[in-house]
């Protein structure tokens, strides 16, 4: 019994001890980018438009406060893939706040209407990556264009 006490007290010590001994979690990349921008909503939504279409992403919407690309269903390894990316434009006081992410919808087979989506970013493959690179140099883009107020890269 005294022996069971004993190894009770130094429970909390092992386990300290075991948690001190665990690999730090890396974060996790980063799956949007964010960015003021001290330009009207307006202006700014014609720059995302022309910036998606002169790096590869046709603009499939633009309407005031989003542009969007939509890429076609493929044939993938684990099903069907879709991806598509969004910038998201907030009016502020003083500019614009722009929003850019993508996802990856993966699908069972070619006809299903449901399926499970991800969003993408620097640790994303194939088709994902491709775009998720490409939204990087939309981005670069437009804050070379404009002049920034604010950068941030956000999960």
């Amino acid at each position: 019994m005294r022996s069971l006490r004993s190894l009770a007290s130094l429970a909390p010590i092992i386990a300290a001890v075991g948690c001190a001994s665990l690999p730090a979690r890396q974060p996790a990349p980063a799956s949007e980018i964010t960015f003021d921008l001290a330009a009207s909503p307006a202006l700014a939504r014609e720059q995302l438009a022309a910036a998606f279409a002169a790096n590869g992403l046709p603009v499939a919407t633009s309407q005031p406060g989003v542009v969007e690309y939509h890429a076609a269903r493929e044939r993938g390894p684990l099903g069907y893939y879709e991806v598509f990316a969004r910038a998201v434009i907030v009016p502020l006081d003083c500019g614009t706040r722009i929003t850019i992410f993508g996802e990856e919808t993966r699908y069972p087979n070619v006809s299903s209407s449901e399926g499970k989506s991800t969003r993408i970013g620097p640790s994303s493959s194939g088709r994902a990556r491709d775009v998720w690179t490409r939204l990087e140099k939309v981005a670069a883009a437009v804050r070379g264009n404009a002049t920034m107020t604010h950068a941030s890269t956000e999960r």
